[in-house]
């Protein structure tokens, strides 16, 4: 929870998360598929227990100079996504890593157990069938276009028929250099009512350029950077 807060207290407006999930199938913001790189434990996510999960130092690995590790021992653990849900008031922006219908089942279902969180939430995945098997049981979630949309629509708009697009879902998410005239894009896009945000830009230059292009978001690791651009251009008071 710590890099969550850390984000919503320098005055991001929305924290972008993967899910994995532990054995006993409980949804957790974690990105990799091993625990190798951040923990002080080795192996796959899924082959352990939510309780085992818990008693990791999150915060071991994490070092800005090689020499100092800030985080270790400081009682950094992984977070569940009901307990981001919780103690967060800000948008979610979540990919989901585990590609099967239940995981899709339990994500929605923790969702709309939560008050206010459902509505907060854009989702989707890299893996087609797992986007649309989300808006086939949860036609009322937010969610990114699957790769498929994402490439039908920018197939049309190549040709000079974006119009002809028919929208499965409010947001493409794409990275730079995805097309050349991005304005153009952003247009095509918003004028089918759909948004069209970047990842993941941290070079402000960039991000000042796409933002007068037009971008309905952009996706940085440089939180504090993206802040005093987004207040330059007048978007943040």
């Amino acid at each position: 929870m710590e890099s969550f807060d850390g984000c919503a207290s320098a005055g991001c407006d929305a924290i972008e998360l993967d899910i994995r999930y532990s054995s006993d199938n409980v949804p957790l913001a974690f990105h990799d598929e091993t625990l190798d790189r951040t923990t002080n434990q080795t192996g796959k996510v899924e082959l352990y227990t939510l309780a085992e999960l818990k008693a990791l130092d999150a915060g071991y690995r994490f070092t800005q100079d090689g020499v100092t590790y800030p985080y270790r021992g400081k009682g950094v653990v992984i977070p569940t996504l009901k307990e981001i849900c919780e103690n967060t008031d800000i948008d979610l922006n979540i990919d989901i890593k585990i590609h099967t219908e239940q995981a899709v089942d339990i994500f929605v279902s923790t969702l709309r157990s939560i008050p206010g969180c459902f509505e907060r939430v854009v989702a989707g995945s890299f893996d087609d069938k797992t986007t649309q098997y989300l808006q086939q049981i949860a036609p009322d979630i937010k969610t990114f276009g699957s790769v498929r949309e994402t490439v039908e629509f920018t197939l049309k708009y190549y040709a000079g028929r974006p119009e002809e697009h028919i929208p499965e879902s409010q947001y493409f998410a794409v990275p730079v250099g995805y097309v050349l005239d991005n304005e153009s894009y952003i247009k095509a896009a918003n004028n089918n009512g759909q948004g069209v945000m970047y990842w993941t830009i941290n070079n402000l230059n960039q991000m000042e350029r796409l933002l007068l292009d037009g971008a309905d978001g952009i996706i940085t690791d440089d939180v504090v950077g993206a802040v005093e651009v987004f207040r330059r251009l007048g978007y943040k008071p």
